[in-house]
């Protein structure tokens, strides 16, 4: 009963983040990504195909119009976390493709470049919007031993990463955690 719940409840969480932006999802173009190859990754995207011999594990390709919410999508769906934070709190979350590295920040979305991607460079809103974008990348000042608030989001990887962006839109200074690419 308990295993039952929790799917209904990550089912729900699933589903629900689609409803919350204002353009409907059936108005966007469809993008192609690529994401961690997980257990039941089929329940929830239809996979387009798999590449087993990736350097860092394997990936399926899928095609998106909305990437779920951060921590659903982090945690059972494959896709990769990126959170900003402001001293001891996380005040962002989005989730972008597998083995991708953030490039810029401005305003809402961050700008994500995926390593070995299929369509370019993806701007992605902490509303689960995504778009195929041309290259945009802002000089970051990389962190040298990311906060431990960071840490706790990413346990025990090796990837971690943290850099201060300047908002291409505001100028103001954010700070960003990721795990960098494997490659």
């Amino acid at each position: 009963m308990r295993l039952a719940s929790g799917f209904a409840i990550l089912y729900l969480a699933f589903t629900s983040l689609f409803m919350f932006t204002g353009q409907a999802v059936a108005d966007r173009l469809p993008v192609r990504i690529w994401v961690w190859e997980v257990e039941n990754l089929e329940q929830h995207f239809t996979v387009l195909q798999k590449h087993p011999d990736g350097p860092c594990g394997v990936t399926a390709e899928i095609e998106v119009t909305q990437v779920p919410d951060p921590l659903v999508a982090h945690k059972s769906v494959g896709f990769d976390l990126v959170v900003e934070y402001r001293q001891d709190e996380i005040v962002n979350r989005w989730a972008t493709p597998a083995n991708s590295w953030v490039a810029a920040i401005q305003g809402d979305p961050v700008y994500s470049i995926s390593a070995g991607d299929l369509t370019g460079s993806f701007k992605i809103g902490v509303d689960g919007s995504i778009e195929v974008t041309g290259e945009t990348v802002s000089k970051g000042e990389w962190i040298k031993d990311c906060p431990l608030i960071v840490k706790f989001e990413f346990p025990g990887s090796d990837f971690l990463r943290c850099v201060a962006y300047n908002d291409l839109e505001s100028g103001e200074t954010r700070t960003i955690g990721f795990e960098g690419t494997c490659t």
